[in-house]
């Protein structure tokens, strides 16, 4: 697979000169194999972590976790995790909780973290088949929001809606609807008390794409939190940019609650300009690979 820094680089030159219709990136980093650099731990040990705040991350099927997760769980698929690191990049020195079924993606997940510098990584043993069987938390998908098609969510939009982009922080510099504000779906639950005034409001949450469960798990959130007109774009940024719409890039994400429904404004609070703030951010990217790159080197 192609080396990170090369990836970068031109990540950085496209957003730079490109116009707002840029995908999101892919981080590029490789996945190997082997059981080295990471601890399995016992569903009794996951839970004391859980209850200690530590990054849950669920590599499961979008469909399993519909079904049920572990609450404040992050959601990547197993298969999609090498291109899609850079969205948990800030957790690479903390621990990490990894989790499927019953074990074994999340041991290859748990490799494919060790692997590419991540240096807390405990995979659960059991999967989460042996956390319900201990009786723990679970948070499944029981209704109380409905899923609109691009089209209809256009619609919406245009008739003035609070929009919220659950995404990694570079995807939404890269490109998000217009007037979206940004809350990463693994901060959400920390910051519900924000979102007060929109609890009678309607609030259309999106991802990335029909893939990405924690548009499903975002949108479950707020329904269980009295959240009473909450809509998930199924398609997510993906087939919104597909069918054509308006997209922005940039912007000032540090604010993201000053929008309000119908407020389709640019850069917020008087920060840089979206075309600083995307380069700066690919150059940091640029770093942590370097960082990365320099570990995988003393190791070896």
């Amino acid at each position: 697979m192609r080396n990170m820094y090369p990836a970068l680089l031109a990540m950085a030159v496209v957003v730079w000169t490109a116009g707002a219709g840029a995908q999101p990136c892919a981080s590029g980093l490789k996945a190997a194999g082997g059981a080295e650099g990471y601890e399995d731990v016992t569903v009794e040990q996951a839970h004391e972590m859980w209850v200690g705040g530590v990054f849950v991350l669920d590599v499961r099927t979008t469909a399993e976790v519909a079904q049920g997760h572990i609450p404040g769980a992050y959601h990547i698929d197993v298969n999609e995790l090498p291109e899609r690191l850079y969205e948990i990049a800030e957790h690479q020195d903390e621990d990490i909780l990894v989790y499927c079924l019953r074990g074994g993606r999340s041991a290859q997940a748990s490799g494919t973290l060790a692997d590419n510098g991540f240096t807390g990584v405990h995979n659960m043993l059991g999967g989460i088949e042996a956390w319900i069987a201990a009786g723990y938390e679970v948070t499944a998908s029981v209704a109380g929001y409905d899923e609109v098609s691009v089209e209809d969510a256009y619609q919406m939009y245009q008739e003035g809606i609070c929009v919220m982009d659950i995404r990694a922080t570079l995807d939404y510099w890269l490109g998000h609807i217009p007037g979206a504000c940004l809350v990463r779906s693994f901060e959400l639950a920390d910051r519900l008390e924000e979102l007060a005034d929109w609890k009678d409001k309607d609030i259309l949450v999106y991802c990335s794409s029909t893939s990405c469960g924690n548009g499903a798990v975002a949108c479950q959130l707020l329904a269980d939190d009295g959240f009473t007109k909450v809509h998930l774009l199924t398609d997510g940024y993906e087939g919104w940019v597909r069918a054509g719409y308006e997209v922005e890039r940039g912007g000032w994400p540090g604010l993201p609650l000053a929008c309000t429904p119908g407020t389709l404004s640019g850069p917020r609070g008087g920060g840089p300009s979206g075309d600083v703030l995307v380069l700066a951010l690919g150059l940091t990217a640029l770093l942590g690979a370097g960082r990365i790159a320099e570990r995988k080197r003393l190791r070896a």
